[in-house]
């Protein structure tokens, strides 16, 4: 579930923000598809503070915290593997699903301080509730026999 919401959260972010302006999928593409389109000229000239996109009718801008949700889409991949030691149920998946969950949070509280957005409090709060999950005392009992039956 943590995976979903790291994979989706940018293009739901940036698909809300795209509606706040009224510019349809088709609009895009066939922006996209003339020649000369400054959608990938106004991406050559990024800003510090935000993404502008120039379509044909109008400026699309997106704000820079909302741009760094994507850094979030990595995590998704990492939890692939995860899942499937869990599945597996190798003793490694405890210390990797922790250190995934450090990763997330560090990140997160990063993003707080210095690009504080909205978006970032249900992923702390997934972060939280899956570390405090992870360290009941019968998931640490399951991987703790794991370790000594090898």
């Amino acid at each position: 579930m943590q995976a979903a919401l790291n994979l989706l959260m940018f293009p739901l972010l940036i698909g809300l923000q795209m509606q706040t302006f009224s510019i349809s999928i088709t609009e895009i593409y066939d922006d996209l598809t003339q020649p000369g389109s400054q959608i990938l000229s106004a991406l050559n000239r990024p800003a510090a503070d935000h993404l502008t996109f120039l379509f044909n009718s109008q400026t699309v801008t997106i704000p820079k915290a909302q741009v760094l949700s994507a850094l979030f889409i990595p995590f998704a991949f990492f939890a692939v593997p995860i899942v499937l030691t869990f599945w597996l149920r190798r003793r490694r998946a405890w210390t990797m699903a922790l250190m995934l969950q450090v990763l997330i949070l560090t990140l997160c509280m990063y993003l707080h301080f210095n690009h504080p957005a909205e978006y970032l409090y249900p992923l702390m709060a997934a972060s939280v509730f899956q570390v405090v999950y992870l360290n009941l005392y019968d998931i640490r009992a399951a991987f703790q026999q794991l370790m000594a039956n090898k």
